[in-house]
């Protein structure tokens, strides 16, 4: 049974999981091209306050990739901020 098959929901959380610098700038943390029903992210966290122009650039290549969550939970406000802009 493969994924798509087995889970209503896919649910990407929780610490740091957005943060490039720990997870390489690895696509797999933003999941664009796993198919899904729902998704949805739990408490995600960049683990900073400020982004390097080239986390800055790493999100705004993956800006259509956000616009698939049915929900974003961020656990700081900065997270809020990043994905706003």
């Amino acid at each position: 049974m493969s994924v798509k098959e087995s889970c209503d929901v896919i649910l990407v959380g929780s610490d740091q999981v957005w943060n490039a610098q720990i997870n390489e700038y690895d696509d797999f943390w933003i999941l664009p091209k796993m198919k899904y029903q729902r998704l949805c992210s739990y408490a995600a966290s960049f683990g900073k306050n400020q982004l390097s122009e080239k986390e800055k650039n790493y999100l705004q290549a993956h800006k259509t990739d956000f616009t698939k969550y049915c929900s974003i939970t961020v656990r700081e406000k900065a997270g809020q901020q990043f994905l706003r802009e």
